[in-house]
C-alpha cells in the first residue's frame, strides 16, 4: 500500500502543480490533496519505525494500513476530479463535507485539555464559556479549518506532532510542535522542531494558519473583555 500511495502521488503531482496556478476552481481538490499527503506521511512514519527495527503494536500496523487506504481513496478521487471538472461539485464536495470536531455543539470543541483544566482551576470557566459562545456565533467555520483539525488529529495519533502548550486567546486551541518532520500543513512544509497553530480570529474575522520556529509565552489568557 505504501508503494501504491507513492505511485498515486507521482501520478497527480504535476497536474496538481498546474491546478495551484489556476487557483479558485481547484481549491477543493487542493485541500483534498493536502489531506491525502498528510495521511500518506502518517503511514510512512509508522512504516519507517517498523523498518528501523522499532517494535510497534498491532494497532500501529492497522493504523498505517488505514492511513494508506484513506490516502489512496483521496488520490483516486483527485485524479478523477482533475480529468473531469464536473466532479468538483459532486464527489469532491461530498468528500470534503465530512464531519469534524468543529461541527460539534460543544463550546470547548477545539480547546486544549490543558487549557480547560487551567481555566477551571483559575475560576475562569464561566468567562470562557461566554467568550467561546460569542466566538462560535460570529465565526464561519470553513472546510479548510475542518481539514486542519482532522489532519492534526491524524498526525498526533501517529506521533509526528505533539501538543506544545496552547494559544493565548479564545478558543485556547492547542499549539503543535513537529516531532518527526517535515509535515505538510496549511500549504507549507513544517520542519522538525517548529511549531504551528490555527488562529480562529476574533469578532468574526477569518482564521489563519501560523507557524514559527517557536512562539513566545503569554503572561495570561486573553479574553474579549480584556480589550475594553
Amino acid at each position: 500500500m505504501r508503494r501504491a500511495a507513492d505511485e498515486m502521488e507521482s501520478l497527480v503531482k504535476d497536474k496538481l502543480a498546474y491546478a495551484r496556478t489556476v487557483g479558485e476552481p481547484y481549491k477543493d481538490v487542493i485541500l483534498l490533496y493536502e489531506e491525502a499527503r498528510t495521511r500518506r506521511q502518517s503511514g510512512d512514519a509508522i512504516v519507517g519505525s517498523i523498518l528501523g527495527g522499532q517494535k510497534v503494536s498491532i494497532q500501529s500496523h492497522e493504523e498505517a494500513e488505514q492511513q494508506y487506504w484513506l490516502a489512496l481513496s483521496a488520490y483516486m478521487l483527485i485524479s478523477q476530479a482533475l480529468e473531469d471538472s464536473a466532479l468538483l461539485d459532486k464527489k469532491v464536495q461530498v468528500r470534503l463535507q465530512k464531519k469534524s470536531k468543529l461541527d460539534a455543539r460543544d463550546l470547548f470543541k477545539v480547546t486544549s485539555r490543558t487549557a480547560i483544566r487551567e481555566i477551571r482551576q483559575s475560576g475562569e470557566y464561566a468567562q470562557a464559556q461566554v467568550d467561546l459562545a460569542e466566538l462560535w456565533v460570529k465565526h464561519t467555520i470553513t472546510d479548510e479549518e475542518r481539514e486542519y483539525e482532522n489532519a492534526v488529529d491524524d498526525l498526533a495519533a501517529t506521533g509526528r506532532i505533539c501538543e506544545d502548550g496552547y494559544w493565548y486567546c479564545c478558543p485556547f486551541q492547542p499549539v503543535y510542535k513537529v516531532e518527526n518532520g517535515p509535515v505538510e500543513m496549511g500549504g507549507r512544509s513544517i520542519p522538525t522542531g517548529h511549531v504551528f497553530v490555527w488562529d480562529y480570529g476574533e469578532d468574526g474575522n477569518p482564521g489563519r494558519f501560523i507557524t514559527e520556529s517557536s512562539f513566545g509565552r503569554a503572561d495570561s489568557r486573553h479574553y474579549c473583555e480584556d480589550e475594553t
